[in-house]
């Protein structure tokens, strides 16, 4: 099965906030 990875998980978090960001301004 697929392992899941905390700290790849917050990686992706933050990546997808700062997409977000970008997208709002």
């Amino acid at each position: 099965g697929t392992q899941f990875h905390p700290e790849k998980s917050a990686e992706w978090g933050m990546k997808i906030l700062d997409n977000f960001c970008r997208l709002s301004r």
